[in-house]
């Protein structure tokens, strides 16, 4: 179990990436808040991959999704606060 490592959260500055699968790891992080970078970001799979915490609002932000695996997590949808 451990940190996300730098060279995936380097991976936000692919903007061309469309597919990214992080399923199956032994994260302990929170997801980066940094993901909402990767505009042109179809698929993206955390499944069973051990992230903690809330999942960042950013992330909602993507406008291409066609796929967003978060099963096998238990997460906290963040909010904004009116």
């Amino acid at each position: 179990m451990g940190q996300i490592p730098i060279e995936i959260s380097s991976l936000t500055s692919l903007q061309n990436l469309q597919i990214l699968n992080l399923a199956d790891n032994k994260f302990s992080s929170e997801i980066p808040s940094r993901f909402n970078n990767l505009k042109n970001l179809t698929y993206l799979n955390l499944s069973n991959a051990g992230f903690m915490g809330q999942i960042p609002i950013e992330i909602s932000f993507l406008t291409r999704w066609v796929t967003l695996d978060i099963s096998l997590l238990l997460f906290i949808w963040a909010t904004s606060e009116t």
